[in-house]
């Protein structure tokens, strides 16, 4: 399989779109929305062997990350997508290389392609007793897990603060706190006055865009002595393709993280989320390619991104 050397293929029997309204307990606020409930488009494929995988598309309701929303995505998961992978699958066994370069036909729509991908990759590493971090080839080393955490309906520093008291009480040991022009360094610096060994993660969203690039300059660079990790996604998801992107390391601050953007030589770290640029074959390119300890550094969602506000 070439995406997977010693990961072989599996045969599907099974195939299904499972749509789930999931309800928050309370609001998730960003710096683009607020969100009161989220739905999740899941895939999952069934073996002969009677394993299952799993994938999940993450596009929102609105396009307010990329050109993809969750209605669009069904419909093409239904209509399009799983009706190729069916296919595909009808032909023999498959592993999530085929799948994914059949699914090429369909322009773009990176997140509902990542969805089948990674439900037969699943599928395939559940067949065969790989763990996700041996095949991403990572070190398997303990992945501190993290809480995101959105910005308080009052904008109040305070009320930050003791949602992520709260997380840190619960064992979270990673915070990815959303920010927004205005909502910057006054909360963060709370935030680190009180927790000064916790892995602190500033996620604006791509709302700095709009501002001036010395704006831009200034806005980020008031958070460089507040010990951040990185900085993610401050110009946007495909940011990292402009000049400005090299004018934003001004200092040895925290690192400036593209999100879904590749080729920005000038960023520190890549964030380079499976689902958000087609599942984990891309990925594992993207990481040898970009940095050759990408792989180490690789995201693991150790808990659902909204673990703490599901109700239950």
């Amino acid at each position: 399989m070439p995406d997977g050397p010693g990961l072989p293929p599996v045969e599907i029997v099974g195939i299904e779109l499972i749509e789930v309204d999931l309800r928050l307990v309370e609001p998730v606020e960003t710096a683009r929305a607020r969100w009161d409930a989220r739905p999740v488009l899941l895939v999952s494929v069934t073996t002969k062997g009677g394993r299952q995988g799993w994938g999940e598309c993450v596009a929102l309701p609105e396009p307010l990350y990329s050109e993809e929303t969750s209605a669009g995505a069904a419909a093409l998961l239904a209509g399009r997508l799983l009706p190729t992978m069916a296919d595909v699958a009808a032909q023999g066994p498959v592993g999530p290389g085929e799948v994914a370069a059949a699914a090429e036909s369909v322009a773009r729509n990176s997140m509902a392609k990542a969805a089948v991908a990674d439900a037969v990759l699943d599928a395939c590493l559940a067949e065969a007793g790989v763990p996700l971090w041996r095949y991403l080839g990572a070190t398997g080393k303990p992945v501190p897990a993290g809480v995101a955490l959105g910005i308080p309906a009052d904008r109040s520093p305070e009320r930050l603060r003791a949602a992520v008291d709260a997380a840190v009480a619960e064992g979270y040991r990673r915070a990815k706190v959303k920010i927004a022009p205005g909502w910057d360094r006054l909360p963060l610096e709370v935030v680190r006055a009180v927790h000064p060994g916790l892995v602190l993660v500033a996620d604006a969203n791509g709302s700095y865009a709009g501002l001036a690039p010395t704006d831009q300059e200034e806005a980020l660079g008031a958070l460089d002595d507040l010990g951040l990790a990185a900085v993610e996604q401050p110009l946007g998801p495909r940011a990292a393709r402009h000049r400005h992107d090299g004018r934003m390391r001004w200092r040895s601050g925290p690192a400036l993280r593209a999100g879904r953007s590749i080729g920005a030589r000038c960023l520190a770290t890549v964030g380079t989320r499976r689902r958000r640029i087609g599942a984990h074959c891309p990925r594992r390119g993207v990481a040898r390619r970009e940095r050759p300890r990408a792989a180490d550094g690789i995201e693991h969602h150790l808990r659902q991104k909204y673990q703490k506000f599901v109700q239950r």
